[in-house]
């Protein structure tokens, strides 16, 4: 993720190395196959450094959504809600989780309040995915 103008301009520089990369592979001589493998590797990372630039810079003109913001107070809740959706205990969610079924507990009654944002991006990966699948 994009932070400031300074890391903007290193990362339009590596975007700028990385599309020279594929001219050069273009160019070589050697087999087929492996120039094609190398540029399907490249555009991945020009894909991507689009993408964060491109973030960077819907942020930077001021369309940010600032709703997302204002409900982060409410992800305990919203995870609560998203495991009872999702037909799981929490023993279920626990043992999808590696932890005990009191730790859950716990965070439901603190509506995860006491838990790392680590935890908090885990829970709800494990919920998305019940939900996907």
């Amino acid at each position: 993720m994009i932070k400031n103008q300074k890391q903007l301009t290193v990362t339009r520089q590596q975007l700028a190395l990385l599309q020279g990369g594929i001219e050069k592979l273009r160019s070589s001589s050697q087999p087929a196959v492996l120039i094609q493998a190398s540029i399907g590797s490249l555009n991945a990372d020009i894909r991507k450094l689009e993408n964060e630039i491109n973030d960077y810079k819907h942020a930077e003109s001021g369309a940010y959504d600032f709703s997302l913001i204002e409900n982060v107070g409410s992800v305990g809740k919203q995870l609560v809600q998203a495991r009872i959706a999702r037909h799981l205990t929490q023993a279920d969610l626990a043992k999808e989780l590696g932890r005990k079924e009191q730790q859950i507990q716990r965070y439901e009654r603190e509506q995860y309040s006491s838990a790392s944002l680590e935890t908090i991006s885990r829970v709800a990966q494990v919920l998305n995915a019940k939900a996907a699948g």
